[in-house]
């Protein structure tokens, strides 16, 4: 390699010599001139990967992080197509505990480039989360692509242990091998019968290319054995026709999380109930949004419904306290539903401070709150418009996945939500 002097003369003269200015930079590493580095290829009119990782890692021994993942990030969205460069941010998001993005970062290279260790480090983060039906989600789709796979095979079976499912009621229910034919529908119909040595044997003499047959193949390798009288059902998630559910989007230094939260009203005379691990601020937000839609009863047509029922708030997960005021939109909007007997939409979360006046305040942790939504599989969120901007700046999956609806009143919220019930 030439000498540094030699470097730096070469390149004053020419300043788009891309390969004079990484060997340049090279030895600025070596000799541990780590700021040295990013003033070189930070003016690089382009990097290849070798020249954005040498960059990365200048920014991480000066203890630059921000400008590290800076670089990843654009990185990221100038090549679409590489799934390289979303694995190295998702290792540097790790690093900084941010498990959400991390895990979006991941999504984005698995869909660009499937690979079996990829979903199973992205069902890991799931589990991790407590997301494990997005884990089970993810690891039966990568052991439909790798039936052979005995790592996502084993994993595949231990989330289903855990979520108390019967690996063969998930197979049984796929629409793969609801439509299969011949050999695959025999080795189908030899499960669905409790003989999984029938269902081998049948599925030896198939045509691997029939619809059907990779999942049933994944499945056997993963152990499936017949349903057992008594087994738990497949999908224990609630009902999500039944009228006050909605998720409730919280957020921490560490990333978002959403918190299913349910309403039920009961024969009483206007009372409200919270239960589940609710702390004071949390406890004073449900306070504000049953005040509120008292006082807004006519205009919800609600006023009946109020002085003849109390209202019981529940959140399910019991593990984190629930504080602070942002909920109050959800909140809200789970005691119309519930009032109204009327569900809410599926798939549906809420963020946003409410006043008594009905008025939708903004919100801080946008960012952490939406991106934990799209991993949770949230399709429609509820927001104050006072955080458009936020809004506009999510990562793409985010925005590809979720639709956001801003509002300014809880009237706009619910005619929005429950258009149909009003």
């Amino acid at each position: 390699m030439p000498a540094l002097a030699d470097l730096k003369r070469r390149l004053a003269l020419a300043p788009d010599d891309l390969a004079a200015r990484q060997q340049l930079a090279e030895l600025l590493f070596g000799e541990g001139d780590h700021q040295g580095v990013a003033a070189v290829l930070e003016r690089a009119p382009r990097l290849d990967a070798n020249g954005r990782r040498l960059l990365v890692a200048s920014h991480l021994r000066r203890g630059a992080r921000s400008a590290a993942r800076a670089v990843l990030e654009s990185a990221a969205r100038e090549h679409l197509e590489d799934a390289v460069v979303r694995d190295e941010l998702a290792e540097l998001l790790l690093e900084e505990e941010r498990a959400d993005d991390a895990l979006l970062a991941l999504e984005e290279a698995d869909l660009l480039a499937p690979s079996p260790g990829r979903a199973r480090r992205r069902a890991e983060l799931f589990r991790r989360l407590r997301l494990p039906r997005r884990a089970l989600e993810v690891l039966r789709g990568a052991s439909r692509a790798a039936p052979d796979d005995r790592d996502l095979c084993a994993d595949l079976r231990a989330v289903e242990e855990v979520l108390g499912l019967d690996p063969v009621l998930g197979v049984l229910l796929d629409p793969e091998v609801a439509a299969a034919r011949g050999k695959v529908a025999e080795a189908r119909e030899a499960l669905r019968a409790q003989e999984p040595d029938r269902a081998r044997r049948a599925l030896a003499l198939a045509d691997p290319s029939e619809p059907g047959y990779r999942v049933l193949r994944a499945a056997l390798r993963a152990g499936a054995r017949p349903q057992v009288p008594g087994g738990v059902a497949v999908d224990g998630q609630a009902d999500p026709h039944q009228p006050g559910l909605i998720g409730v989007l919280g957020w921490n230094p560490h990333g978002g999380a959403v918190s299913p939260l349910q309403a039920v009203a009961v024969p009483g005379n206007g009372s409200l109930h919270i239960t589940g691990n609710v702390a004071e601020s949390g406890q004073e937000a449900a306070r504000v949004a049953w005040s509120c839609l008292k006082a807004r009863a006519a205009e919800l047509q609600l006023s009946k419904a109020i002085a003849t029922l109390d209202l019981h708030l529940h959140y399910a997960d019991t593990e984190i306290a629930k504080e602070g005021a942002s909920s109050g939109l959800a909140l809200v909007l789970a005691g119309i539903s519930a009032l109204k007997s009327a569900p809410l939409p599926p798939a549906l979360a809420a963020t946003g401070e409410i006043t008594l006046t009905g008025e939708v305040k903004a919100v801080l942790g946008i960012h952490e709150k939406l991106v934990a939504a799209t991993l949770a599989g949230v399709r429609l969120v509820l927001l104050p418009r006072r955080n458009l901007r936020e809004a506009r700046e999510l990562p793409a999956l985010v925005a590809a996945r979720v639709r956001l609806v801003h509002v300014d009143t809880i009237s706009e919220a619910a005619a929005a939500a429950l258009g149909h019930a009003r």
